[in-house]
């Protein structure tokens, strides 16, 4: 009985221990032989030449929310064209863009303020009115 519950214990900590936040990677410091941190790399910094800020979606094609939310995306995208950049991210094909930002869920948008380096975060897929809302609030200097 000893030893079941010692391997349940130490099967828990495995299993939770993984679930931990990890900082999310700095582009600067990317490994250079290791060609998808290099690609990430070079991905920010052609991104960062934009004096606009930059909206990211990170979803997956098997997300229900994503789904819902990838319409609202794409017309509110075009109304605010020349506000900012839109960039759509699949999680599933970037991973290591994912975890570079940090994300943990989809669907998760991310307004990225090149110039300053600062970024606002939202989650969860949301109304067309409500994301008007979060970029009006996000897109301000």
């Amino acid at each position: 009985m000893k030893r079941y519950m010692f391997f349940m214990a130490a099967l828990a900590v495995v299993a939770f221990g993984s679930c931990q936040t990890k900082k999310p990677m700095d582009p600067a410091q990317a490994d250079s032989n290791d060609s998808v941190a290099a690609a990430l790399a070079d991905t920010v910094d052609n991104e960062s030449k934009t004096a606009l800020p930059i909206v990211y979606d990170f979803s997956a094609t098997w997300c229900g929310p994503c789904k819902m939310f990838a319409p609202v995306f794409d017309k509110v995208s075009k109304e605010y064209a020349g506000k900012a950049e839109f960039v759509k991210v699949d999680v599933d094909a970037e991973p290591g863009l994912a975890q570079m930002w940090g994300v943990r869920s989809v669907p998760t948008i991310i307004v990225a303020h090149p110039s300053t380096r600062q970024s606002v975060v939202a989650t969860g897929a949301m109304s067309e009115e409500d994301f008007k809302a979060f970029l009006d609030k996000a897109l301000q200097p």
